[in-house]
């Protein structure tokens, strides 16, 4: 007896039910209460900020674009891991595939999980030679010096904000 297998994604009305749980009811009862809109901003935030990153880290890594342009999106510890990967010639997101099938890689999904206020958990899926690969990774949102203006007097003070900072990425 074969038997299907269950849906991955959810059904559209399995969606709204969970949407419509999650919100609060107003003391009257009557209508829902949107979620704070702080609840999920800083989720949005970082999947922006983790599709830009990895979409200039994989051109990096292909070939298409320098490291030098990976400067404030990603670790240095870990743009000079890939870039010494790359100068011998290792792809590690290309692995198990001949160099001229691997062609450059595209992302597919990427999901982010918040592990706290400062930290989140990045992962998802990419293709690369007719494949579709996974990765994981930590981003972390850390203090950056804002330099001066040139034209600046001396005695400015340095400006800080904080950004986002991918610090940790396998390919699986």
């Amino acid at each position: 007896m074969i038997r299907s297998a269950p849906d991955y994604e959810h059904p559209a009305a399995l969606v709204a039910s969970r949407n419509r749980t999650t919100a609060r009811q107003v003391p009257d009862g009557n209508r829902p209460e949107p979620e704070p809109a702080g609840v999920r901003h800083e989720g949005a935030v970082v999947r922006r900020f983790a599709v830009g990153a990895l979409t200039v880290l994989f051109e990096a890594l292909d070939g298409r674009r320098g490291f030098g342009q990976l400067s404030t999106s990603v670790s240095p510890e870990l743009t000079d891991r890939f870039r010494v990967l790359r100068q011998l010639g290792v792809r590690p997101h290309a692995r198990d595939l001949a160099p001229a099938a691997a062609g450059s890689a595209t992302l597919r999904r990427v999901h982010v999980q918040m592990s706290g206020e400062a930290t989140a958990r990045i992962f998802g899926s990419y293709t690369i030679g007719g494949r579709v690969r996974a990765f994981c990774g930590v981003a972390v949102r850390s203090p950056h010096r804002i330099p001066r203006p040139i034209d600046a007097d001396v005695l400015m003070p340095a400006r800080w904000e904080y950004r986002w900072q991918l610090t940790a990425l396998d390919f699986c």
